[in-house]
């Protein structure tokens, strides 16, 4: 059996999910890859997720969703540049 495929973002979702994104962005995107950093990035991730979530109107997304939908997002943003 494959996975339930998620609807697409609505605009609101990815409004909302830059902004809880932009909040924690230093971190997120840092290039540290030490064990420290790694947990504190797993961590953020969550929150942002946690946050997300936590408003009326979005489909439930998880974490690894949302990194994908920021990475490519990202991509699209600098190929168009």
């Amino acid at each position: 059996m494959s996975a339930k495929k998620s609807p697409p973002f609505t605009e609101t979702e990815k409004t909302i999910l830059v902004g809880e994104v932009s909040k924690l962005k230093n971190l997120v995107e840092s290039k540290k890859c030490d064990a420290t950093t790694k947990v504190a990035k797993t961590s953020a991730w969550q929150k942002i997720a946690d946050n997300f979530n936590a408003h009326d109107g979005v489909c439930y997304r998880n974490v690894e969703q949302l990194k994908s939908y920021i990475l490519l997002e990202c991509i699209i943003h600098l190929t168009t540049d």
